[in-house]
């Protein structure tokens, strides 16, 4: 019975399945040199993923943001299932969440200390 339900336990992203993206491990580090644009199928992204330079993420499966993510730029988020903002998000410009075809709203209040956004927060809603 335990076999059955690992097989439908979700798999982590890693940083190898990112490798079509341009990423590379880089210590513990996932980076991506550049800009990231994602849209369609994609499920999911690497923890301690590093963006050097704007993360924008358009109507994707994707359901939250992994830990340690860092984006020297913009975050763009469009159309997605990405409620929460994690522990220890760095953006290095500005944030903005588009909100659309039920994408759910964040809010300011529920977004953590420890997050920084050195630009305009634009993607949250008091």
């Amino acid at each position: 019975m335990l076999a059955g339900l690992y097989f439908f336990w979700p798999q982590s992203t890693t940083c190898a399945s990112f490798a079509r993206f341009g990423a590379e491990l880089q210590g513990e580090r996932c980076v991506v040199a550049g800009d990231l644009t994602l849209e369609g199928d994609v499920d999911g992204l690497p923890p301690n993923l590093v963006v050097q330079g704007n993360l924008t993420i358009n109507g994707t499966n994707i359901g939250y943001l992994p830990v340690g993510l860092v984006v020297d730029g913009n975050l763009d988020l469009y159309k997605t299932s990405i409620g929460a903002l994690p522990e220890n998000l760095v953006v290095g410009g500005d944030f903005t969440n588009y909100l659309g075809f039920g994408s759910p709203d964040i809010l300011c209040a529920e977004i953590p200390v420890s997050v920084v956004i050195r630009g305009q927060n634009l993607g949250c809603s008091s």
